[in-house]
C-alpha cells in the first residue's frame, strides 16, 4: 500500500518492565502523540507489545505451548486479558490525542499454527485506513490448530500484515538504539547500523534480550520478522530507541536517526 508504514511500540517503551501491569504513562503519552502527527502526514497502522502486563503470566502458565494441563485454559484467558488491560490504556491515549483507532486484536480472527499465523482477514484493517482511521493490533492469545491456543507475538500479527499489504516502511521502536556487537544488559558495544543478507547470521547471534521478561523472543524476534518483511517486500525496515522523544515521528517520515536498518 502506497506510503503505508507499520509501527510497533515494544512493550519495555510503554511498560515499566520490571514491575507487574505498570503502565508508563509518560510514554504513552509521548509517543500517542507522535503517532497522531505521523498519522496526519501518512497512512499508519500500529502495533504494541505487552510489556509487564501479558507477558508475566505467559510466562507463568507457559501459554506459549498451548493447552498442555488442567490450567492452561485459565492461564490462557489470563493473559489475553491482562494484553487486553494495557491495550486499552493506550487505546484511550490515542483516543484523547485525537488520532482515531480502531482496535484489532489478532484473537478476534486469526487462527495460528504452533504460534504462526495461518489465517486472518485484514479487509477490515485495509477498510478502516481507507476511511482514515488508525488499526491497532497487539500480541495476544490466539485459537491455534497445533496446540489449541498460542501466543501471536506482536511481530507476527505486524509480519502477516506487512507480507500482505506491503508497507513502504516498518519501524519497531524498543528502549535500545538498535541491535548491538556485545549488548550484554546494557547500551554497550557497538551499534549495528545495517543488516543485510550478508551479516544476518551474526546480527541474530548478538541478537539477546535475556534479561527482560519476554515469552515471545525479544530482540531476534524482531529481527526475524524484519528481515522477513524486507527481504520479500524489498520494504525497509528499521530497529530503533523509541524511548527518544521524536525519534519514532522523524523515522516515520524519512529523517535519518541512530538505528539499525534491514535491507533486503
Amino acid at each position: 500500500m502506497r506510503n503505508l508504514v507499520i509501527v510497533k511500540i515494544g512493550g519495555s517503551v510503554i511498560t515499566d518492565i520490571k514491575k507487574q501491569d505498570t503502565p508508563d504513562m509518560d510514554s504513552i503519552s509521548r509517543l500517542s502523540a507522535e503517532i497522531k502527527k505521523i498519522k496526519e502526514k501518512r497512512p499508519l497502522i500500529l502495533g504494541h507489545g505487552s510489556g509487564s502486563f501479558a507477558h508475566i503470566p505467559a510466562k507463568r502458565y507457559g501459554v506459549g505451548r498451548g493447552l498442555i494441563n488442567k490450567g492452561s485454559a485459565f492461564g490462557a484467558s489470563l493473559t489475553q486479558d491482562a494484553a487486553a488491560r494495557l491495550h486499552r490504556i493506550l487505546m484511550h491515549e490515542l483516543l484523547r490525542k485525537g488520532a482515531n483507532p480502531v482496535s484489532f486484536p489478532p484473537s478476534g480472527g486469526a487462527v495460528s499454527r504452533n504460534g504462526i499465523i495461518s489465517s486472518w482477514d485484514l479487509k477490515p484493517i485495509m477498510l478502516a485506513l481507507r476511511h482514515g482511521f488508525l488499526p491497532v493490533v497487539h500480541g495476544d492469545v490466539t485459537m491455534d490448530s497445533g496446540q489449541g491456543v498460542a501466543i501471536v507475538s506482536t511481530e507476527e500479527a505486524l509480519r502477516y500484515v506487512a507480507l500482505r499489504l506491503k508497507p513502504a516502511l516498518t519501524v519497531m521502536g524498543t528502549d535500545v538504539d538498535g541491535v548491538y556487537v556485545g549488548y550484554s544488559g546494557a547500551v554497550s558495544g557497538r551499534l549495528i547500523r545495517h543488516i543485510d543478507r550478508h551479516n544476518i547470521s551474526e546480527a541474530l547471534g548478538q541478537a539477546s534480550d535475556s534479561h527482560k521478561i519476554d515469552v515471545t523472543g525479544g530482540m531476534a524476534l524482531k529481527l526475524k520478522a524484519l528481515y522477513s518483511i524486507a527481504t520479500k517486500t524489498h520494504s525497509s525496515c528499521m530497529i530503533l530507541n523509541a524511548k527518544v522523544p521524536g525519534r519514532l515521528y522523524r523515522a516515520a517520515l524519512g529523517m535519518d536517526v541512530p538505528c539499525t536498518a534491514i535491507r533486503f
